[in-house]
């Protein structure tokens, strides 16, 4: 009997340890963050990666949403993601809704802006009959024809084929992130009304060169 209570106490001294050991890595992973969404860290220094994902918006004309990103960090540079979800596969290349994107600091420097339609890179290089990289002015979003050549080039298009259906998109940037403080702008048109419940979502990381 002694013995079931001395094991039974020491698994309970056990879990009591490791939700003490939880709750440190959480406040080491989130310190210095003090705005929107959930900021992560992992690694070691010079490895270390930055993460920060934003809350879900919903994806609706005339929405506009700011988010405060203050105490965020990185080295120097971060990806951008915009991305796009729906419970039921839609035909992204097709749509025409527009995203307007502002990434700025307290004292008025812009570090990313776009502003236009989603899908205008992809209208542009079906207009051409070729692949190109996306202009300064246009988003760079990865539409799937669910064939693993196409969709692992740099740019993911085929004049001769349509994209497919597909419940996600996302569209990604590189772009410069300072020691300032930021915040972001976010407003959204042209969502066709027959298209319900899809969620924006924006993610930002840094990873260790």
């Amino acid at each position: 009997m002694a013995v079931q209570r001395t094991v039974a106490s020491g698994a309970l001294a056990f879990r009591k340890l490791h939700i003490a050991a939880l709750a440190v890595l959480f406040l080491l992973v989130s310190c210095g963050y003090e705005g929107d969404g959930q900021f992560e860290s992992f690694g070691i220094w010079p490895l270390r990666t930055y993460t920060l994902q934003l809350p879900d918006v919903p994806l609706e004309s005339g929405n506009t949403v700011e988010f405060d990103l203050s105490g965020y960090k990185s080295h120097g540079r971060s990806l951008l993601e915009v991305l796009i979800d729906s419970k039921h596969p839609i035909a992204f290349h097709a749509i025409d809704t527009a995203i307007e994107l502002r990434i700025a600091d307290g004292f008025g420097t812009t570090y990313f802006y776009r502003k236009g339609q989603l899908n205008q890179h992809y209208l542009r290089m079906a207009a051409e009959g070729e692949s190109s990289w996306p202009l300064e002015t246009e988003w760079d979003c990865d539409h799937s024809y669910d064939d693993a050549n196409i969709d692992s080039r740099a740019v993911s298009f085929d004049p001769n084929r349509v994209p497919v259906p597909a419940r996600s998109l996302r569209c990604w940037h590189f772009l410069p992130t300072g020691q300032h403080d930021l915040h972001m702008t976010v407003r959204m048109e042209n969502v066709p009304k027959q298209f319900t419940n899809m969620v924006l979502r924006i993610e930002l990381s840094s990873g260790g060169k």
